[in-house]
């Protein structure tokens, strides 16, 4: 992939648990890293969520394959772009020769 193409940057956010001082176990998110990305819209639909409509835009993500195997992060994990949060839907390598990795993410309003 061409560096010109990868204008973008996205941070990768992941859950992580944690034990609180009264023993409870806790989910926060850690940042995994924040990674150059060439990122475009791939069309809006809509789901219901709760007898409600809700409005979503799907997203397409490459990203350049580097040394933290992404392809194996949690279901819950999310990006920050631009200040939107989308939720990480699939992550597969897209030319299955390990140099760029494709990311569908989907934000919900």
């Amino acid at each position: 992939m061409r560096s010109g193409k990868l204008r973008h940057k996205v941070a990768l956010y992941v859950p992580t648990d944690t034990v609180s001082a009264m023993g409870e176990i806790e989910t926060s998110f850690v940042l995994l890293g924040s990674y150059y990305a060439s990122v475009s819209s791939s069309g809006m639909g809509e789901a219901n969520s709760e007898g409600s409509l809700t409005s979503t835009t799907g997203y397409k993500i490459h990203m350049r394959y580097n040394a933290s195997d992404l392809t194996d992060i949690p279901p819950a994990a999310f990006l920050v772009f631009q200040g939107r949060t989308l939720q990480i839907r699939s992550v597969a390598f897209y030319d299955h020769r390990n140099r760029i990795i494709e990311v569908i993410a989907e934000e919900a309003r």
